[in-house]
């Protein structure tokens, strides 16, 4: 009987142990399905986002430049963020316990500084309200996008995540003039289109800035069709009251003299359905005008996005003799 309770025991022992073994590989098999954290490095994780149109921020920007200022207004750094990072939509930074404000400005080009654009930034010197951004070459330049982050707190132990979403600081004016035969002849230069106005020059919150000057910008890929002039002319992003107040203007020339009055862009916007908010403005990044010139009194009719605004008294223009051939 003795020999009969000691193998029972001994048989007891052995299930047990079998089951332990069971379960710690059980474990080990849920382990090793879940999935594996990633450890970002850094202590500030920042998401990339672009406020429009659906797409990535990733796929638009080359080159991203964070100026982070510290709690007292004070330049700390510039950080590049790596291209991989802003390809995947977050990049990453390590910096001491504080509070900050970030400031981002991102080009569609490998280089902020070769795309047309400059910064007065200097680490250790460059106080927030001081740091602007402008324009250096209104005839090339990349498009531009602007976020900027304030209140971020670092803390003692941890890390954050942090979203910051961009808007795009470019937009393309495409505009077509019909009717041309009465003002051009065969041998004449290209009708000259262009835009006036100050603009390309940013402070900190991305408005305009009292320094910017008055910049000049060109048309181009043009093309003439069947009596038609269609071009491009890039401009900076139109900001509502201060273009109100000082208005960009489209101007078109012929031989170096206008034959219709500079059209205020925003102005002309603004009296569409589509334009009413900033959020407009900065949704819509093609604005179409078209300009019609009537061929029997020669007035002008302007549409904007297939909307007719405006009909301009025929005073600036003097046909031409004989009619284009």
């Amino acid at each position: 009987m003795g020999e009969q309770s000691d193998m029972k025991k001994l048989l007891y022992i052995l299930l047990l142990a079998l089951l332990v073994a069971g379960q710690g590989c059980l474990k080990q098999e849920r382990d090793e399905c879940l999935p594996t954290p990633i450890e970002e490095p850094g202590n500030l994780h920042v998401l990339l986002t672009y406020t429009f149109e659906g797409e990535k921020l990733g796929d638009l920007v080359g080159d991203l430049r964070v100026f982070v200022f510290n709690e007292d207004g004070v330049l700390l750094d510039e950080i590049r963020a790596p291209k991989e990072d802003v390809a995947r939509g977050r990049f990453n930074a390590d910096l001491p316990a504080g509070n900050y404000t970030l400031i981002a400005w991102g080009v569609d080009g490998d280089d902020l500084h070769n795309g047309g654009y400059l910064t007065n930034a200097r680490e250790g010197e460059t106080r927030l309200e001081d740091f602007k951004l402008h324009l250096t070459d209104p005839t090339d330049f990349c498009e531009l996008y602007y976020a900027m982050l304030e209140g971020v707190t670092i803390p003692e132990e941890g890390d954050i995540d942090v979203p910051m979403n961009f808007i795009r600081h470019t937009n393309v004016l495409r505009v077509t003039i019909k009717g041309m035969h009465r003002l051009v002849r065969s041998d004449d230069p290209p009708l000259d289109v262009f835009v006036t106005g100050k603009k390309g020059m940013y402070g900190h919150d991305g408005l305009m800035h009292d320094d910017a000057v008055e910049h000049i910008y060109p048309s181009s890929n043009h093309v003439e069709d069947n009596n038609e002039l269609s071009m491009d002319v890039r401009i900076l992003r139109l900001q509502m009251g201060y273009h109100e107040d000082n208005p960009l203007l489209l101007h078109v020339e012929r031989n170096g003299a206008p034959f219709m009055e500079p059209l205020d862009i925003l102005g002309a916007l603004l009296m569409t359905p589509d334009y009413n908010t900033q959020e407009d403005l900065d949704r819509i990044y093609e604005h179409n005008i078209e300009i019609e010139i009537n061929q029997q009194d020669l007035s002008v009719t302007v549409t904007i996005n297939d909307y007719e605004i405006i009909y301009l008294d025929p005073g600036y223009i003097e046909p031409i003799s004989p009619l284009r051939v």
